[in-house]
């Protein structure tokens, strides 16, 4: 049904931390965790109208205490999730194919009160799926 279903699931299953959508709960989050978000949905338009599958473009940000431990989490889930074909959604339909579009260092975060920031790394995956039209 939605590509954040498989995708939250696999993220969990290979990283072993919590995946959050959008943001994350504001207090007692362990480290290291993810957070994604849809940033937006490209639908090819044919003359008969929607062609049923789209391409969802999808942040995942690894943050993690240190520099390193933050590169290996996004090297985790880029291995678990880049080039994925034909993978099942949870509520139906499916992926058709997963390409990992952009990597990026994330500006460090210094919360209040924390003695050292956080780091993170930013994937962009272009996620095809079907769609019920």
């Amino acid at each position: 049904m939605f590509p954040e279903a498989w995708l939250w699931k696999t993220i969990e299953t290979a990283a072993g931390c919590r995946a959050y959508p959008a943001n994350v709960p504001r207090e007692n989050v362990p480290l290291p965790y993810v957070v994604f978000t849809r940033e937006r949905t490209v639908r090819d338009r044919h003359l008969m109208g929607n062609g049923g599958v789209p391409v969802a473009s999808i942040a995942v940000v690894c943050v993690a205490a240190k520099y390193l431990d933050a590169k290996s989490l996004a090297n985790t889930i880029r291995r678990a999730v880049d080039s994925k074909r034909d993978q099942a959604i949870d509520g139906g339909g499916y992926i058709e194919s997963v390409a990992l579009v952009d990597e990026a260092d994330g500006e460090p975060v210094m919360f209040s009160g924390d003695d050292a920031p956080l780091y993170s790394v930013v994937l962009s995956f272009d996620v095809r799926f079907t769609e019920e039209v």
